[in-house]
């Protein structure tokens, strides 16, 4: 009977031990350091772009350069279809600009006209803006305005009108008041004259009102 004990005693302590290592050792499995086969293996990822157009990188050594193809891509000057500019600083142009007035005659026709320069030899002058103010009998209007520049002698001298916008501005109670406040880009040949026009809406008036006109812009040397 006490060997029975003894036996049986030192045989719970045998599996005790069993459990206890069983328990401490770890586990190779997944997620688990080891050098097992159940391991992820150390490789090389395949980086390939798969938009348009693909490129491979994981094919191109270390040291390779990307560049715009040439037989694709085109970026040079081409003479045969240049770009146009404008030098708008171009210290050569001689800045102008000039104002006249002119009135209206009572009884007189609808149209006032008064010139605003002659144009140098040599030159041609560029015109890039235009204003004119007219004070007018109440109840009297301008309802046209014009600027203009003589063709070249090839063409008699004659002139060449362009319509300006007018605007009405208001009253004092003994005028009414117009404006052009305009923007553009005319040519004026050597020799030959800019004019500034305005129509009215009645010839007849004591007091039939005036307008004045204003050009600006530059002078070009011709070769």
């Amino acid at each position: 009977m006490y060997k029975f004990r003894n036996a049986l005693i030192g045989l719970i302590s045998v599996l005790s031990l069993v459990a206890i290592a069983t328990v401490s050792v770890p586990h190779i499995g997944r997620g688990a350091i080891s050098a097992g086969s159940n391991a992820p293996t150390n490789q090389t990822q395949n980086v390939n772009v798969v938009n348009t157009p693909s490129v491979n990188v994981a094919n191109f050594p270390a040291t390779t350069n990307v560049a715009i193809d040439p037989s694709a891509n085109t970026v040079k000057i081409d003479t045969a279809n240049p770009l146009l500019v404008r030098d708008v600083e171009n210290s050569a142009r001689q800045p102008f600009h000039n104002v006249e007035f002119a009135g209206f005659e009572d009884g007189a026709n609808f149209t006032g006209f008064v010139p605003i320069t002659t144009v140098p030899a040599g030159k041609r002058l560029v015109i890039e803006y235009c204003s004119l103010i007219a004070t007018m009998p109440v109840g009297q209007t301008i309802f046209n305005a014009r600027i203009g520049t003589q063709l070249l002698d090839s063409n008699n001298g004659s002139t060449l009108y362009h319509v300006l916008t007018v605007s009405a501005q208001g009253s004092d109670g003994l005028r009414d008041f117009f404006s052009v406040s305009q923007e553009l880009r005319l040519y004026a040949d050597p020799g030959t004259t800019v004019f500034c026009a305005a129509q009215r809406s009645s010839p007849i008036g004591s007091n039939p009102g005036s307008f004045g006109c204003a050009i600006s812009g530059y002078f070009v040397s011709l070769p």
